[in-house]
């Protein structure tokens, strides 16, 4: 028996070898993919066991995003992956784990199957089981989807290696054995710490198997005390143990979520594009080497995108029509309906055949509003648990067909074999080459903890790229395996907005973002950087620039060259190395540097809108923070944590005042420091001065106006008394609001950029509201298209002077008043950057504890103004 598990596990692994050619050949120094996903994946690994051993926290990480830190359970991190790399990483290297841990993907998987279906053949065919067996797990492990997974260096998603013993243990479980039970939360667990996507598939097929269990309990063949006994209590001893598994996960998770809200999905996340296809189920990858061309050329007429192929081989369906219609007991039955339940999840929420749409209502829009399950924005992901009942029911055929013809077994499962490899062969694989620059020692062996910041520069999730749109910001986050320092730039696959919008807004990196992609920058900004570019660079510890070219050259080359503080080091093959001339850091600090969460308006006077309103300030040693404050109320306090203690408290007052505290000593070249707000106000019930520009008109509610084109930030937000308002689509959003109550009394979205009637419809809008109506307005992404003569005519009539006609994506952000002169309103409007406008305070959350004008880092003297506990 050993020596059979022994041959399947060889036979696999061959196979492995054989189809991710040429991968055996370049073992040592490539990984496959496409130079998107696959250099952060391969840097997962190194984070996960870079981290135990340094005894780093895991999941938040400050060593890209650095320095406002990044919540690495909601990105795919592969934590099972990395931990299980880490003595391969000690032995063969980073780039040889990450193979063996992705061919060891096959393998497993391919066993998983192969035992999954042993046991359920075992009973009914036994003499043709294990043939039978061997081919269900050849499907499952080698069909397209799951190469071609890897072909995109998605080594996350083709991590389904434990779903068919987590099948496999659930079957059991569900049929009263408590063991199994057990094995079924603890393979649950590290399908979620591989891959939390296929954890969440496995729960709907959790739910089918009890669904099914009642369906046979209503037909007599159970009864319900047996079914309690011997499939719920069984299913809840697997379904704690697996929440106690994933418990971390969902602890990081939870603290996120339960500030920031629900940021998991965005919009409809995408799932329309990347919902299988109909066509896809018959029609070969593009990697196919004999029809992948053909597939590519039609692909592109027919607009249909490489995410939508779910293609396992028609010889797998008609396998499974075999064991269907050839096999009489009900277990062909259960995973035929298995199969069909997730065929149509993965269509997704809209049906489409070549192409084309079909509203037709889809089971995956159930899921889009579920907790957990509304994060997988690929339907066509479902194809993993569509692949493993196809497999199953394949080799149900399988021994079905040996059973017909028992003297031609072997020249039937050879010919399946071909034919089915035949069919879902993907050949050659790409692969990216990870040789590390060798430019990059002089880094490592610098001294210290500092950051670097690379160029082309950008951060990445699964809905957004801030900065440049090039694979040069995936590498950049992979070289920092060979270099180990911190990092601006990043990817994740979730993630709050400021996280993003931290560094679209600062000074300096604004400028990179819109040099990267392709705006200009007026000639006065070039002499405000280069004022504010050494205090900028200091106060994120960056200590090295480096470029590669391309796409590093003419202007973006001249900025780092002319206005940042650096000098070149090093050059080699396009890549330049230039070292930071020091700068203490210490002195005044840019708000928008030193700002993070639980802020409004990250200019001065910046309203603090939580409890917890976190700073970033240069580390190093002991320093004294001065903090320019003000309270908004009689018994007004705020504590100052840093180092994880309490460091000082400040009394306030309704007038500006400095409060001095001293900082702990710090090794990291950013510090965290936490102001504590003491008291809640409703910034509704705060008396302010609201005038809006030059009309003579007071709001008499605060309003914080937010517009973003889509290299920013992407969005249109208007705050009303600190609570969102705005549609926040496409094109321009106006909230009207009556003067005297800031009362909401209409909120629209007319998208000026795409829809050729949205300027008349908005013209007529601004026409009905009445005379002295306020109108708070947004530009989100581009409005400048079919912006018309009558609409620019319309807004200034609210005051407004800005024309966004052949200005591209230029943000625009307004309060005006129905009938004020041209001129008089409050607004802001430019090609690069966010712009705001603010009446009253920014607030951006229906909260308050304290305003905050000032602060700076000094060296040294006595605390003055605060309370030590």
């Amino acid at each position: 028996m050993l020596a059979l598990h022994v041959g399947v596990l060889a036979s696999y692994a061959g196979l492995a070898l054989i189809l991710t050619l040429p991968l055996a050949l370049r073992f040592t120094t490539h990984v496959p993919g496409d130079g998107i996903d696959d250099p952060a994946l391969t840097w997962n690994l190194w984070w996960v066991w870079d981290s135990a051993l340094h005894g780093r926290d895991l999941f938040h990480c400050d060593y890209m995003f650095h320095p406002i830190r990044i919540n690495l359970a909601f990105y795919t991190l592969t934590v099972l992956n990395g931990f299980l790399s880490g003595p391969l990483q000690a032995i063969f290297g980073l780039v040889p784990a990450s193979n063996l841990i992705l061919l060891s993907s096959y393998v497993l998987g391919g066993y998983g199957a192969f035992l999954l279906t042993l046991r359920l053949l075992g009973p009914v065919d036994r003499r043709w089981a294990v043939s039978a067996a061997w081919f269900a797990g050849l499907a499952y492990a080698f069909a397209a989807p799951k190469l071609f997974y890897a072909a995109l260096g998605q080594f996350n998603i083709a991590s389904s290696q434990w779903v068919p013993f987590a099948v496999l243990s659930l079957w059991e479980a569900i049929r009263g054995r408590w063991r199994q039970a057990g094995l079924a939360g603890l393979f649950l667990g590290m399908q979620a710490w591989a891959e939390m996507t296929y954890a969440s598939f496995l729960l709907v097929f959790l739910g089918l198997l009890v669904a099914w269990r009642v369906a046979e309990t209503l037909a007599g063949r159970n009864t319900w005390s047996a079914f309690l006994r011997r499939t719920l209590l069984p299913v809840a001893l697997a379904g704690g143990l697996f929440v106690a598994i994933i418990a971390p996960i969902l602890g990081s998770m939870a603290l996120d979520l339960a500030v920031e809200g629900d940021f998991t999905v965005v919009g409809g996340g995408f799932a329309d594009v990347f919902s299988a296809d109909v066509a896809g189920l018959i029609a070969p990858t593009m990697l196919h080497p004999g029809l992948g061309s053909l597939v590519s050329e039609w692909m592109e007429v027919r607009h249909f995108d490489k995410g939508q192929h779910l293609y396992y081989g028609l010889s797998l369906w008609v396998l499974a029509a075999v064991a269907l219609a050839g096999t009489r007991n009900g277990r062909p039955a259960f995973w035929g309906t298995a199969a069909v339940v997730f065929l149509l999840l993965a269509f997704g929420p809209v049906l489409q055949v070549n192409g084309s749409e079909f509203h037709l209502p889809m089971p995956f829009s159930v899921l889009q509003e579920l907790p957990l399950f509304k994060a997988n924005r690929y339907p066509s992901r479902f194809g993993v648990m569509l692949g493993l009942s196809l497999a199953v029911l394949g080799g149900m055929g399988v021994a079905h067909l040996m059973r017909r013809l028992p003297r031609r077994q072997w020249w039937l499962l050879g010919g399946l074999t071909l034919l089915f490899l035949g069919e879902n062969l993907s050949a050659p694989l790409p692969l990216s080459d990870m040789r590390v620059p060798s430019l990059y020692r002089l880094i490592r062996e610098e001294p210290g903890d500092f950051a670097v910041l690379e160029l082309p520069l950008g951060w990445r999730n699964g809905f957004r790229v801030t900065g440049a749109q090039h694979v040069g910001i995936m590498f950049s986050q992979f070289y920092q395996t060979a270099h180990g320092k911190r990092l601006l730039g990043g990817n994740t696959s979730r993630n709050p907005e400021l996280k993003f919008q931290y560094f679209a807004e600062m000074p300096v990196l604004e400028s990179l973002v819109a040099l990267q992609t392709g705006r200009g920058l007026p000639t006065d900004a070039w002499e405000h950087d280069r004022a504010l570019a050494g205090r900028v660079l200091a106060a994120l510890g960056v200590r090295y620039v480096v470029t590669h070219t391309p796409p590093v050259d003419g202007p973006l080359r001249q900025y780092v060259e002319e206005v940042l503080p650096t000098r070149l080091v090093a050059e080699q093959e396009g890549m330049r190395v230039y070292a930071v001339q020091s700068d203490s850091g210490l002195g005044p600090l840019d708000l928008r540097v030193a700002l993070a969460e639980g802020w409004g308006s990250r200019r001065a006077p910046a309203p603090a809108v939580r409890s917890r309103a976190r700073l970033l300030v240069p580390g190093g040693d002991v320093r004294h923070l001065t903090l320019e404050v003000r309270g908004l109320g009689t018994g007004d306090a705020v504590a100052v944590e840093a180092g994880g203690r309490l460091v000082g408290e400040c009394q306030l007052t309704d007038e500006w005042s400095k409060c001095q505290v001293s900082l702990p000593p710090e090794s990291a070249p950013v510090q965290q420091v936490l102001l504590l707000g003491a008291r809640r106000r409703d910034p509704r019930s705060l008396p302010a001065v609201r005038a809006i520009g030059n009309t003579g008109v007071q709001a008499p509610v605060d309003l914080y106006v937010r517009s973003a084109g889509e290299e920013f930030g992407d969005f249109g937000r208007v705050y009303v008394g600190g609570r969102e308002a705005s549609p926040n689509g496409r094109g321009y959003n106006l909230v009207a609001l009556d003067a005297v109550s800031g009362e909401i009394i209409s909120r629209r979205s007319f998208d000026t950029h795409a829809d050729p009637q949205a300027s008349s419809e908005m013209s007529a809008y601004l026409e009905s509201l009445p005379w002295g109506t306020i109108v708070a307005g947004a530009v989100a992404d581009e409005a400048s298209l079919n912006l018309s003569q009558e609409a620019v005519g319309a807004l200034g009539r609210l005051g407004l002077e800005a024309d966004l006609r052949g200005c591209f994506r230029c943000a625009h952000a307004f309060v005006g008043v129905v009938g004020a002169e041209t001129g008089t309103a409050e607004e802001s409007w430019g090609d690069i950057g966010v712009q705001e406008v603010i009446v009253g305070r920014g607030v951006s959350e229906p909260a308050v504890y304290f305003e905050l004008r000032s602060l700076a880092v000094d060296p040294g003297g006595q605390s003055s103004g605060a309370r030590r506990r």
